[in-house]
């Protein structure tokens, strides 16, 4: 997956989960937001309109060493 930027930034990464019978953690996306993030999850991921509202995302932060 390319590193997205944004005005020299890049973007945070998310954590996605579907929720149905059981929680499925899908993947990560890239977006500058928490509802882009699960706008991008859903066209990647194939999910349809009517479900997009069991899509989870979690920013996930990256520890600086």
């Amino acid at each position: 997956m390319a590193v997205a930027f944004s005005l020299g930034h890049v973007m945070a990464r998310w954590r996605v989960d579907y929720i149905g019978k059981v929680l499925m953690t899908l993947g990560s996306v890239e977006a500058p937001d928490e509802a882009s993030a699960i706008a991008q999850a859903a066209e990647l991921y194939n999910i349809p309109p009517t479900r997009q509202n069991k899509i989870v995302v979690k920013q996930l932060v990256t520890k600086k060493t």
